[in-house]
Protein backbone atom coordinates (compact mmCIF):
# COMPACT_ATOMS: atom_id res chain seq x y z
CA UNK A 1 0.00 0.00 0.00
CA UNK A 2 1.39 3.33 -0.86
CA UNK A 3 1.08 5.76 1.67
CA UNK A 4 0.15 9.67 1.25
CA UNK A 5 2.70 12.47 1.41
CA UNK A 6 2.56 14.79 4.29
CA UNK A 7 4.50 16.98 6.52
CA UNK A 8 6.91 15.73 9.18
CA UNK A 9 5.73 16.10 12.17
CA UNK A 10 6.86 16.27 16.06
CA UNK A 11 6.66 12.48 17.29
CA UNK A 12 4.41 13.75 20.15
CA UNK A 13 1.90 16.38 19.17
CA UNK A 14 2.11 15.68 15.22
CA UNK A 15 0.98 19.13 13.42
CA UNK A 16 -1.03 20.17 15.89
CA UNK A 17 0.48 23.52 16.89
CA UNK A 18 0.39 24.54 13.05
CA UNK A 19 -3.33 22.95 12.98
CA UNK A 20 -4.28 25.08 15.96
CA UNK A 21 -2.70 28.68 15.05
CA UNK A 22 -4.83 28.78 11.47
CA UNK A 23 -6.64 25.47 10.87
CA UNK A 24 -7.70 27.13 7.27
CA UNK A 25 -4.29 27.62 6.01
CA UNK A 26 -2.70 24.72 7.58
CA UNK A 27 -5.13 22.75 5.32
CA UNK A 28 -4.68 24.69 2.44
CA UNK A 29 -0.94 24.89 2.95
CA UNK A 30 -0.73 21.42 2.82
CA UNK A 31 -3.03 20.76 -0.41
CA UNK A 32 -0.64 23.18 -2.36
CA UNK A 33 2.29 21.40 -1.28
CA UNK A 34 0.98 17.76 -1.21
CA UNK A 35 -1.48 17.53 -3.99
CA UNK A 36 -4.96 16.37 -3.19
CA UNK A 37 -4.43 13.73 -1.22
CA UNK A 38 -1.78 14.38 1.45
CA UNK A 39 -2.17 12.75 5.12
CA UNK A 40 -0.93 14.53 8.76
CA UNK A 41 -0.89 14.05 12.38
CA UNK A 42 -2.57 16.24 15.10
CA UNK A 43 -1.62 14.67 18.63
CA UNK A 44 -1.59 10.82 17.81
CA UNK A 45 -4.73 10.47 15.76
CA UNK A 46 -3.44 10.40 12.00
CA UNK A 47 -5.76 12.12 9.90
CA UNK A 48 -6.47 12.22 5.69
CA UNK A 49 -6.87 15.12 3.55
CA UNK A 50 -9.18 14.72 0.38
CA UNK A 51 -9.77 17.75 -1.67
CA UNK A 52 -12.73 17.37 -4.14
CA UNK A 53 -13.88 19.54 -6.42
Amino acid sequence: MIRSPGPKAHPLHGSWPEFRADPLAFLLDGTLAYGDFYRFRLGLKRWQETRCS
